[in-house]
């Protein structure tokens, strides 16, 4: 039994009473109060968040599994973010600023949080307040999968309890930094002032907000960027490591900014790993996220010939139409990186136009291989918001009476829909109509000759038993991709006359997709009991 009091009250309790007959239950589950995990912190002395820099001590517990799986162990915990964090962006109720913070975890430990793959300490809590689908990052993340990025953070939507207050509904994910599972490429150390070692590896953010004033780990451009180095970060790096990441990124841009930019002897693809920023491109102009150039992760490894490359996506909390700066999106003649009202940093406008405008070709290559090869289609996507949003029916309903906001405008918001579910259905339809604009912008080309009789002939039986998920009928030769309804991936492998896999899965929903060679895929949403 739990009692919850108004948000930063205090009730003594003289006495409980309970009356009635024994239940039958017993102690092997642990309350858990929706179908997403719960995240119960405790601070020492039940302290308040209140800074990005000062952590404060205290404990996480995570219930899971329906209350069968129990995870506990010390933190850390403080603020993180920009403009999640801006008080300018909350608003008042009743004369007071309550605000959803988002939250950066350290661990006593090194774990796999609910099982995703990296064994971490660091991990994150975003809020997503100005996103009334609660998915909106979710969605991106999976978009970004299927794009074929090489890294995509790792994500859960939770409840979360903090000093015995309901906060609501969450996203638990990866921290953006260098280890095994995350940005995977080798550590620099203070001892690292020579090359070879001296040239990797470095993770930089190019940031508008540059919120940490710190000249050891930010510099600008010589075309006017503004970059922070986050690893290695200020206790750690060494003037010789500040200089050749400093030198190495300005002559990187110089050659974006060149006469013959696109040239591949001595133009930015010697510099600049060219498919992952076009990758990188694509799930921001899909997921229309006015700020995809605002704050763009890269990293540089070890060796002089090393490229940089964008990394990884983040921040999606203002995108699939949901920024009163850009809208209508899809009304749009050019990408909503170039257009006058999205925004960037520094001159990241420029710099992103020069190479997108000199890789048309490229663009419409990557693309359409996401869409015949990897199961990035508006059906597949369409499902994966109707599977989330099933999994949080009864997560968002508290959420939202937490935090009363549906018929609020909070950031950049500029519609109010009312209803959780209308904020969805507005959000699968943007989906849908940008499916189409992307299609016709970067020239798709699908693969048409003989595809509907191959789609016809893509068939068989996809089920759950005792055993795990069962897919039988599909011959040999095809791919099955699995994900649980968070988009975690669990697992993948080639089909066989039957096919079951097992050893990862546990009870709840999964997308399974199937894909034969030449990208015909079935797909189907599975309750294992």
């Amino acid at each position: 039994m739990r009692y919850v009091g108004p948000n930063g009250s205090h009730c003594n309790v003289a006495e409980l009473a309970f009356y009635g007959t024994e239940g039958e239950g017993d102690d092997s589950q642990l309350y858990q109060m929706t179908s997403q995990p719960l995240v119960v912190i405790h601070t020492v002395d039940n302290a308040e968040v209140t800074s990005r820099e000062t952590y404060l001590d205290g404990w996480i517990a995570i219930i899971s599994d329906g209350g069968t799986t129990f995870y506990t162990d010390t933190l850390k915990i403080r603020g993180r973010g920009n403009g999640s964090w801006d008080v300018s962006n909350y608003l008042p109720y009743g004369g007071v600023i309550w605000r959803k913070l988002p939250y950066r975890l350290k661990l006593a430990h090194k774990t796999h949080l609910l099982g995703m793959p990296a064994n971490a300490k660091n991990w994150v809590l975003l809020n997503n307040l100005s996103d009334k689908t609660l998915m909106r990052n979710m969605v991106a993340f999976e978009a970004s999968r299927r794009i074929g990025m090489d890294y995509t953070p790792a994500a859960r939507l939770v409840d979360v309890m903090y000093n015995g207050e309901l906060k609501g509904t969450y996203q638990l994910a990866d921290k953006i930094e260098v280890g095994k599972d995350r940005i995977d490429i080798k550590s620099i150390s203070p001892k690292d002032n020579e090359e070879p070692k001296v040239t990797g590896g470095y993770l930089i953010e190019i940031d508008a907000s540059q919120s940490r004033e710190n000249p050891d780990i930010i510099f600008t451009s010589t075309h006017g960027i503004p970059v922070t180095i986050q690893e290695p970060d200020e206790d750690g790096i060494t003037p010789q490591q500040y200089e050749y990441i400093s030198n190495a990124f300005n002559s990187m841009e110089e050659k974006v900014y060149g006469s013959d930019p696109a040239n591949p002897v001595d133009g930015y693809p010697t510099a600049l790993d060219v498919d992952a920023f076009l990758k990188h491109f694509l799930v921001g102009e899909f997921s229309g996220n006015t700020d995809t150039y605002w704050s763009v992760y890269m990293s540089k490894d070890r060796g002089a010939d090393e490229k940089f490359k964008c990394c990884t996506v983040w921040d999606f909390d203002l995108a699939f139409e949901n920024d009163l700066r850009t809208y209508p999106i899809n009304e749009l003649d050019n990408y909503l990186c170039l257009c006058p009202n999205s925004s960037a940093a520094g001159d990241m406008k420029n710099f992103v136009g020069k190479i997108v405008n000199t890789q048309e070709q490229r663009i419409c290559e990557l693309w359409s291989e996401a869409r015949n090869n990897r199961g990035f289609t508006p059906e597949n996507i369409l499902a994966y918001v109707d599977s989330l949003a099933q999994e949080l029916e009864l997560s968002q309903a508290y959420n939202f009476l937490r935090w009363p906001i549906l018929n609020v405008y909070v950031q950049k918001n500029f519609q109010l829909l009312g209803s959780y579910e209308k904020e969805v259905e507005f959000m699968k339809q943007y989906i849908a109509d940008r499916f189409a604009w992307m299609d016709e912008k970067t020239g798709y080309k699908a693969i048409t000759d003989g595809i509907a009789d191959m789609r016809s002939s893509l068939s068989g039986h996809i089920c759950a038993d005792g055993q795990g998920i069962r897919l039988v009928g599909f011959g040999q030769g095809c791919t099955y991709r699995i994900y649980n309804a968070s988009g975690q991936f669990v697992a993948q492998g080639q089909t066989a006359a039957t096919t079951v896999v097992s050893p990862v899965i546990r009870r709840g929903m999964y997308i399974i997709a199937v894909s034969n060679q030449q990208g015909a895929t079935l797909q189907r949403k599975i309750i294992v009991e």
